[in-house]
């Protein structure tokens, strides 16, 4: 994209919710960034109603994905801001409400937004309520189960009125100890205590977590592995939970020639990774 083609882009996209008159305006006397954005997406993001019914009507497709991190269709986008309108026009333009992928299901993202009117209405358009995923830690999860998790009463009493049931648990599988990469990571966190590499910040009012690194570096695995101690009091939004927030620690290896310890490690170059 141009530097002219980029600030038309950031002025179409300031427009597009707040004023669609000009969004549209962009839009035509600018043919050569039509199609570089996956426009109906942004509408759909920002609850957009005017802009995604014009993008439509000129042929852009409702199963438009966004073009960011992981790429959601549409539909999800506008459940996500629990915008009723906007659902309705894409299922009327033909929108897929296919759900074998948990990253497409838009029932989820009408829960998170708590909007029983988008739930109700993706219900009626035949999207599966059923539809189960296993996720990484071996538990289950459905839109019923979700519903509750989530603490939206309403959805939950609606989607078992329409016969949903809550999965089955699946108690927690130790490590498998033929598996490489877990057996070693048992190993690292059954060693001797690790050596410190001070503190992180967690936000305003959230503390910090201590940051910790194990030397384990050898010819065939040259890294420093330093993880987190602390980041898990607070709950995060993390892709292996889907919407849902858990508690995780995070992990980073890093050259073995990084210096954790001495003056070095006061050299901004090195403090990155802090």
């Amino acid at each position: 994209m141009s530097k002219e083609e980029a600030a038309v882009y950031v002025q179409m996209t300031n427009a597009i919710d707040v004023n669609p008159s000009k969004f549209i305006e962009l839009y035509n006397t600018h043919p050569e960034i039509r199609y570089k954005v996956p426009w109906v997406s942004r509408a759909a993001s920002d609850s957009a109603f005017d802009a995604m019914k014009f993008l439509l009507e000129q042929g852009h497709s409702p199963d438009e994905r966004c073009d960011l991190y992981s790429p959601t269709p549409s539909i999800k986008d506008a459940a996500r801001g629990g915008c009723l309108r906007c659902v309705q026009l894409l299922l009327d333009a033909g929108a897929s409400i296919n759900v074998e992928s948990f990253d497409d299901n838009a029932l989820f993202s009408a829960i998170l937004a708590g909007s029983l009117d988008c739930a109700t209405l993706l219900v009626e358009a035949g999207i599966d309520i059923h539809k189960t995923y296993t996720l990484e830690d071996g538990r289950l999860r459905n839109a019923l189960e979700f519903a509750i998790s989530r603490g939206c009463t309403d959805i939950a009493d609606y989607l078992g009125s329409k016969g949903a049931v809550m999965p089955d648990e699946v108690p927690h599988q130790p490590l498998r100890q033929g598996d490489q990469i877990l057996t070693t990571l048992q190993a690292w966190f059954q060693a001797d205590v690790p050596k410190s590499a001070g503190t992180i910040g967690l936000g305003r009012d959230h503390g910090e977590a201590k940051l910790r690194w194990f030397d384990m570096s050898s010819m065939d695995y040259p890294f420093l592995t330093v993880f987190t101690a602390g980041l898990s009091n607070e709950p995060v939004e993390t892709p292996a939970f889907g919407e849902a927030k858990s508690r995780v620690e995070l992990m980073m290896h890093l050259p073995f020639t990084w210096p954790m310890e001495g003056d070095y490690t006061k050299d901004a170059a090195f403090q990155w990774a802090k």
